[in-house]
């Protein structure tokens, strides 16, 4: 005889227990063993078969937790340079302009090599500083957007 089934193991108590057991989940004859609980389970892409009512307002919870932790306020410092990005990488940009002039000047390297591989490093380290700001500011406007 082949019997098909799916096997729960889950403990009522999931702040508890959750974090302190196995659960062990069979389909189609095959045992998966995560460590932890239910959440712990489906965190590392473990499913159940079907949706139960307690399966359903688990899953409501932990979105419910989710977001709670999302609508954090952003930081006064993460304010401040949300304000202020956008004015350093305009001065930035003003500084890149500069050097890539300096820079296309067909004689700059003939007259004088020292500066002219000083300025190339000025312009690669603006560069990077360029890009770190722009990172940041769009890191800080995605979690602005979140929270809003």
């Amino acid at each position: 005889d082949h019997y098909s089934a799916t096997i729960r193991v889950a403990d009522f108590h999931n702040d508890i227990l959750g974090k302190q057991i196995s659960i062990q989940i069979m389909g189609d004859g095959n045992w998966v063993e995560y460590a932890g609980g239910y959440s712990d389970m489906i965190s590392q892409g473990g499913t159940f078969i079907g949706t139960s009512g307690a399966e359903k307002k688990f899953r409501k919870r932990q979105k419910d937790v989710q977001k709670k932790e999302i609508k954090a306020k952003l930081s006064y410092n993460e304010i401040y340079a949300l304000e202020q990005l956008p004015k350093k990488i305009a001065a930035l940009e003003l500084d890149l302009k500069k050097y890539n002039e300096e820079l296309a000047c067909p004689n700059f390297y003939l007259t004088d090599p020292k500066a002219f591989n000083k300025v190339a490093d000025k312009l690669n380290f603006i560069k990077e500083e360029l890009t770190a700001a722009e990172e940041e500011w769009l890191r800080l406007e995605i979690l602005k957007n979140e929270l809003d």
